[in-house]
């Protein structure tokens, strides 16, 4: 017989709504005790915390691909149990190790930032909304600002999206310094600025919309 097949990975199609797990065939002679596998019994707990298990596919009918989708059954956030058995022509193998799975995936696109003059310190104060989430926890924002030329975006040390604080009040200041020197912005440039977001399941690629109104910059009197 087969041995135990390792635990299948999480698949990054995995959303709210839907697990996707693969895994690597098994076709090495020590693994397959000698013999082709002719099924993968593909196996969950259905969101029972392991309590008990059954067979999704392979059993029933043989299943040779090495991916898996169930798209049923799912609750956002909650977290689902699978392990793998393998067959040959001598029977079943053991079983496999377990993934552990939540029905999540990357925060959605964020909205566009504002920006506005801070009163106190003429620097441009960029805020931003949370996204949803996805049943992931935000673990940074990345901030990013074009410069005067409209041609490059980069990330600015004064608009830190990992800062606990920053993260937590999603909100920061840029000097209006660092504005004219380090992005090159002429006299009275709408500031530009885009946002995206990371949370446990990886990163949002697309950025938000580039606001079109908003701070633009300043200097100080003659």
């Amino acid at each position: 017989m087969p041995v135990a097949p390792s635990a299948p990975s999480r698949n990054t199609a995995t959303t709210t709504s839907q697990l996707v797990i693969d895994w690597t065939a098994i076709t090495a002679d020590a693994a397959t005790g000698g013999s082709a596998i002719t099924s993968y019994g593909v196996y969950w707990d259905a969101g029972t915390s392991g309590s008990s298990y059954v067979a999704l596919a392979g059993v029933a009918s043989t299943y040779t691909s090495t991916t898996y989708t169930q798209s049923t059954g799912i609750t956002a956030g909650s977290t689902y149990k699978f392990y793998l058995m393998a067959q040959n022509v001598w029977g079943w193998s053991p079983i496999g190790s377990v993934l552990s799975i939540v029905a999540a995936t990357v925060p959605d696109q964020m909205d566009t930032v504002t920006t506005s003059i801070d009163s106190s310190t003429g620097g441009v104060i960029i805020a931003w909304n949370e996204p949803s989430l996805n049943s992931g926890a935000i673990l940074s924002y990345s901030i990013e600002i074009a410069n005067g030329a409209n041609t490059t975006w980069t990330a600015s040390a004064s608009c830190d999206g990992s800062d606990a604080t920053i993260k937590s009040l999603r909100t920061c200041t840029i000097p209006m310094s660092e504005l004219t020197s380090t992005y090159a912005y002429s006299f009275n440039q709408l500031v530009e600025v885009r946002a995206t977001s990371t949370n446990a399941y990886g990163s949002q690629t697309t950025y938000s919309y580039v606001n079109g109104v908003g701070a633009s910059t300043r200097k100080a009197p003659d």
